[in-house]
């Protein structure tokens, strides 16, 4: 089964890298959802690459930045962690602050916007 888990994410981080491979994505309903669980199942270079399409995404579309906030509130314990561990990469850390930075800012533009 992480084998499996892991060819999806290489082929969803494969295809949000294009604007039709986003939409699909965005269309498929439950997509983001399992892509924001699979952050549980993964960690190194996966997790590092589905973070920051994560943060791309949230970035792009408000809908999406509310789907991502809305599925990752029972993962912030555990992401919060990864940034206050001494053994953690520190591309890792990186990761998740640029999916947190993407949420924020996004939180920021839409508040500035009203």
């Amino acid at each position: 089964d992480h084998q499996i888990l892991n060819e999806f994410v290489h082929c969803f981080f494969s295809i949000a890298n294009i604007q039709l491979g986003f939409q699909s994505i965005t269309n498929t309903g439950g997509a983001i959802e399992k892509l924001v669980q699979s952050l549980a199942y993964f960690e190194g270079s996966n997790q590092i690459k589905l973070l920051e399409m994560l943060a791309a995404m949230a970035l792009i579309s408000e809908a999406v930045h509310e789907e991502i906030l809305e599925f990752l509130d029972p993962l912030m314990g555990p992401l919060l962690d990864i940034l206050t561990s001494t053994t953690t990469e520190t591309d890792q850390k990186e990761a998740v602050l640029t999916l947190l930075n993407a949420l924020i800012n996004r939180m920021e533009d839409a508040e500035s916007s009203t």
